[in-house]
This record gives structure tokens, sequence and C-alpha cells, in this order.
């Protein structure tokens, strides 16, 4: 499991922050076709 609060702890910023929210629930629903957040699962 990848620590979250931690991530966003070390890194900082805004849009590595949306890029680790939007890489997480993407590979949470990864079979919802069309999913605009499912591109890297």
């Amino acid at each position: 499991m990848i620590p979250i609060d931690r991530d966003i702890v070390n890194v900082r910023s805004g849009s590595a922050i949306s890029y680790k929210a939007l890489w997480q629930f993407g590979k949470g629903f990864p079979l919802q076709a069309g999913n605009p957040t499912c591109y890297y699962c």
C-alpha cells in the first residue's frame, strides 16, 4: 500500500497530489469503461 499522506507531504505539489489521487482512483476502478482517471491501470 502506498501511503498517500506521506507522498503528499513529501512532494508538496498540487499537480503531484492530483496525480497520486487520480492514479489511486484509477487503480481502484479499473473495470469502468471510459474512466478518465484510469490512465495507468
